[in-house]
């Protein structure tokens, strides 16, 4: 564990949610992502995929496309949930009352957010 507060903090709160959720909570989190790609294959398969039917030799650009796709979805995501979290966070009231330490808030949203979404 940390000596930084704010992440000792948001390590202990993640634990006690993952403790008071149990399996259930654990299965939902990992599996939803899982049944929702398997879901959207078939339905996404002619707008993004339709380079499979194609010979073998041209799958690269088709591939690169999509992966390119993939990263900007992914990219754009991820900053907007790093703004919300550090510019409409809902601590956001709560710390500009107090004095604390502004990068290591930062660091340890950051962290949260990266365990998140990984």
């Amino acid at each position: 564990m940390s000596r930084d507060p704010y992440i000792a903090s948001w390590w202990l709160q993640r634990r006690n949610r993952a403790r008071s959720e149990g399996w259930v909570g654990l299965l939902w989190r990992l599996g939803l992502p899982f049944i929702t790609a398997l879901v959207l294959i078939p339905l996404t398969r002619g707008l993004f995929l339709d380079f499979l039917d194609e010979a073998r030799g041209l799958w690269g650009q088709g591939v690169e496309a999509v992966v390119l796709r993939g990263a900007l979805v992914v990219i754009g995501w991820l900053s907007l949930d790093v703004y919300t979290i550090l510019i409409r966070g809902t601590d956001r009231t709560v710390l500009s009352l107090l004095p604390v330490d502004t990068p290591a808030v930062v660091r340890a949203d950051l962290l949260a957010v990266a365990a998140s979404r990984w």
